[in-house]
């Protein structure tokens, strides 16, 4: 469960969200399922967004808790974030990559599977036009 802080009677639904949601990001970084579970019991969205910074080898901007799930190799918090419905067709606003092309990006064979069997479509493209597939061929 979320620590609770000290003086409820301060806290408003919205700071208890950002507690949850901290507890959702912490889980994604550290591919720990069990708090992953209960970031989302909790109420989490799967489909939470938070802006980045490098030290997720990602460049600056929104990306979702799939998105950087996959980026840092955590399979199992991504699998459960698809089991839980998480979006496989969000892009990254700035530069129309998605789950898929993450996924293509790391050639993580097992994610595209799992990506393509909840319904990512391997033409989707970025706002360059770039497919998973091209983006899988240019590493």
């Amino acid at each position: 469960h979320a620590t609770l802080p000290l003086d409820l009677a301060t806290w408003t639904p919205r700071t208890m969200g950002n507690v949850i949601t901290k507890h959702l990001w912490e889980a994604v970084r550290a591919n720990d399922v069990v708090q992953l579970e209960q970031a989302l019991s909790d109420g989490a969205s799967v489909d939470s967004t938070t802006t980045v910074e490098d030290e997720t080898k990602f460049s600056a901007g929104s990306v979702s808790a799939l998105m950087l799930s996959i980026k840092l190799g955590n399979d199992q918090a991504a699998r459960l974030l698809l089991e839980r419905g998480a979006d496989v067709h969000w892009p990254r606003p700035h530069n129309g990559f998605n789950p898929l092309h993450v996924a293509a990006s790391m050639a993580n064979l097992e994610m595209i599977q799992a990506l393509a069997a909840a319904g990512s479509h391997l033409d989707a493209t970025t706002n360059q036009g770039i497919t998973p597939v091209v983006q899988g061929e240019q590493l």
